[in-house]
């Protein structure tokens, strides 16, 4: 069950939800969806879809975010997003494809 909102057409796959991604010492770069979901870019080339265990408020308004990492690597379930000095554990990590995040953020 996704909390996010997307309008998937039916010949668009679903994202793969995926246990963790890799992150070396930062994120590339991020969009906010709304206060539950983000699009986390590990490397300029693969957007990960983050959705929270609960909405941050801040997030729509925030110019940093930062993950919590065990290592190289986030995982759902066990790390967390920081925003404005607060922890939002990850409840899913979905890898996405890139034209996948240029449409969700469109439509967001």
């Amino acid at each position: 069950h996704t909390r996010f909102k997307c309008d998937w057409s039916s010949d668009v796959a679903l994202p793969i939800s995926v246990d963790s991604f890799p992150v070396l010492t930062r994120l590339h770069d991020w969009q906010v969806i709304d206060e539950r979901t983000v699009i986390v870019w590990a490397n300029p080339w693969q957007p990960y879809l983050v959705t929270l265990a609960y909405p941050s408020h801040d997030l729509p308004f925030v110019q940093t975010i930062g993950v919590t990492s065990l290592g190289d690597r986030v995982y759902a379930h066990f790390d967390s997003l920081r925003v404005a000095g607060f922890r939002y554990p990850i409840d899913n990590i979905y890898k996405m494809t890139k034209q996948e995040a240029k449409e969700l953020a469109r439509q967001s």
